[in-house]
């Protein structure tokens, strides 16, 4: 499991990419959702409306105006041998602990998968201001997100990417350079004289 996180001031950009509505044309299922006005279809399934869910997470936002950029996105991914058995309800369990560990369970959230590519990810948006009006604590966040990645990965049996393991969880460090694609890594020479 890795997570890579972004801040900024828009909730509509963040909500419309996760949702397939910018750029490229995405498959994606909503999987969860915390605090935010949601509807259903007629199977039951939620068929989020954009302009509600967008209104929902600036109203909160504007509990605390002193937060100029209120929008937490996180881009979550698994190794792609966890597919298999990513369940949408695995996957969900997986976020929410996460949120939780992360000081993000006392507030907004939008949880979408997108579907129709290699690598099992998801997409989080979040407020930045939790239910009560108070920010959430973003101190040294991408180290704490590591460490809980760590732990999640561990405690729920996800697949650990080829360099790293329960024990040894920092990118090696020798004289060959190493590359990440799409979570995948890939080693790759130095070229001598170099």
């Amino acid at each position: 499991m890795m997570v890579k996180i972004t801040t900024g001031s828009s909730f509509g950009g963040a909500i419309k990419y996760d949702e397939g509505l910018l750029g490229k044309e995405q498959v994606y299922e909503t999987i969860g959702f915390e605090g935010i006005d949601m509807d259903y279809d007629s199977m039951g399934r939620f068929a989020p409306n954009l302009q509600d869910m967008i209104d929902s997470f600036e109203l909160q936002a504007e509990l605390n105006p002193k937060v100029s950029q209120p929008v937490k996105h996180f881009a979550i991914s698994w190794h792609p041998d966890d597919a298999a058995h990513l369940t949408n309800k695995v996957m969900a369990e997986a976020v929410r602990q996460y949120l939780k560990d992360m000081g993000y369970d006392n507030t907004q959230y939008l949880i979408t998968r997108h579907l129709g590519t290699d690598n099992p990810h998801c997409h989080v948006v979040a407020n930045a201001v939790d239910n009560d009006g108070r920010k959430i604590n973003d101190y040294m966040e991408r180290k704490r997100s590591a460490d809980i990645c760590k732990r999640i990965t561990n405690d729920m049996g996800f697949t650990w990417g080829s360099h790293k393991s329960a024990k040894q969880s920092e990118i090696p460090t020798d004289i060959d350079t190493h590359v990440f694609f799409n979570g995948i890594h890939h080693r790759q020479a130095t070229p001598t004289g170099s």
